[in-house]
């Protein structure tokens, strides 16, 4: 877990604190810590039973539900959340001036949006009613990943991060793509 925190700081996924990473091992939930820097993670990883027999998930990180819910869903065990900045902005561009959720939309959005064959999905941290903890597990179950619209990337591996960080890498790669190719006409003007 600790590599692989250290990796997704390394190549600009994530601005240290922000993201989290967990790996389930026989029904217990290791996660980051709340707070916690991904390239410092030795000793900052609490180990929560998926069964809910402890507390031990008071420092875990905010989005330990969400994880837990992914968890149970899917078989794959390592899962990573980052913040990269090109998939970020991207699912905040929406063209629907006229939508009843505008302004709301990073929570509850309408409309189902993609990048690729990566679904953008609303969700707040938390568990509260529009919590990403409904809205992410289910829209990252047989895909590679999902963005949460406005918040970040959640990745999911098979064995290890190996998948999960190669998966983060690609979604932020596409979306760069995307925003830079939007953006391309309006440079060329300048």
């Amino acid at each position: 877990m600790a590599e692989a925190g250290r990796a997704t700081e390394a190549l600009g996924l994530v601005d240290s604190v922000f993201g989290n990473i967990s790996y389930n091992l026989d029904g217990v939930l290791a996660i980051s810590q709340t707070g916690a820097a991904l390239d410092a993670l030795e000793g900052a990883i609490d180990c929560c039973p998926l069964d809910g027999s402890s507390c031990a998930g008071l420092t875990a990180s905010s989005e330990l539900a969400a994880h837990a819910a992914l968890a149970r869903l899917d078989g794959r065990p390592a899962i990573l959340h980052g913040h990269p900045r090109f998939a970020v902005i991207l699912s905040m561009d929406c063209d629907a001036t006229d939508c009843p959720e505008r302004g709301a939309c990073h929570v509850r959005c309408p409309r189902a949006r993609f990048l690729g064959d990566t679904p953008i999905v609303p969700g707040e941290v938390g568990a509260g009613p529009h919590g990403l903890v409904h809205t992410m597990p289910p829209a990252l179950v047989g895909r590679a990943g999902v963005i949460v619209l406005g918040h970040g990337v959640f990745t999911a591996g098979r064995r290890d991060f190996t998948e999960a960080l190669t998966a983060l890498c690609a979604i932020e790669r596409q979306a760069r793509e995307r925003c830079l190719g939007a953006l391309a006409p309006l440079l060329s003007t300048s």
